[in-house]
């Protein structure tokens, strides 16, 4: 993987960690809004929780939109869409680089091409892997199918 798409995503990732944590914080405990089960879990949800509606809570600005969510804090800019399994860490080439535009790191941005061709590059060499419309490390899809796959294990002998 190309060092500077690695180092993207691990920016990338730390604030989705940071947007997901704001979600399940402060958006459950103001409007009722929980962590969707998958993403049309999260249109329905922010429909009768009047998320869409909401645009600034707690000096942080809020945009609600299709399968997502983009947060703006006053340090850092993060906008993602939930995975088909309400998964909070997916990316594409378009959110990876609009996050390297809104926060800039002390290194040359990159273009829109250069992030959709290292993802290619990335995804052939099998380092990451696409389900739908998101991108994953695969080192996270594996582990999460393998805690689905535990899962379903105990339940089927419990």
């Amino acid at each position: 993987m190309q060092p500077a798409l690695r180092q993207l995503i691990e920016r990338f990732r730390v604030a989705q960690d940071r947007g997901v944590a704001f979600v399940a914080d402060v958006l459950r405990q103001t409007l009722g809004v929980r962590l969707p089960r998958n993403p049309y879990d999260w249109v329905v949800h922010c429909g009768e929780t009047g998320l869409y509606n909401v645009r600034r809570l707690n000096g942080i600005e809020v945009y609600s939109h299709g399968y997502g969510i983009e947060l703006i804090f006053p340090d850092l800019s993060i906008d993602f869409d939930w995975g088909e399994f309400g998964e909070p860490d997916g990316f594409d080439a378009w959110r990876l680089y609009n996050f390297a535009r809104h926060n800039p790191c002390g290194t040359r941005c990159p273009e829109l091409a250069e992030v959709r061709a290292w993802i290619e590059e990335a995804e052939e060499a099998g380092e990451l892997i696409q389900d739908r419309y998101l991108y994953y490390l695969l080192v996270h899809r594996v582990t999460r199918n393998q805690v689905e796959v535990s899962s379903a294990l105990r339940t089927s002998t419990e």
